[in-house]
């Protein structure tokens, strides 16, 4: 199991991939609270993504 005192920098990418951790909880090598600790610390990102919608979704008024 992971070890409860690593900090979310401590933690290996593999572990908390989006597509994987639900695997790594099950197997053991993750706790889910260690999995919600790390996701808790990330920072907020949101002011530097790109707005795609109008990529995305492009409106047909042009």
């Amino acid at each position: 199991m992971a070890d409860k005192n690593k900090s979310h920098d401590e933690i290996p990418a593999i572990l908390v991939d989006k597509r994987l951790v639900e695997r790594q909880i099950a197997s053991g090598k993750l706790s889910h609270a260690d999995f919600e600790k790390h996701i808790s610390g990330l920072a907020d990102a949101a002011d530097k993504a790109d707005n795609i919608a109008s990529v995305v979704y492009p409106s047909n008024n042009t």
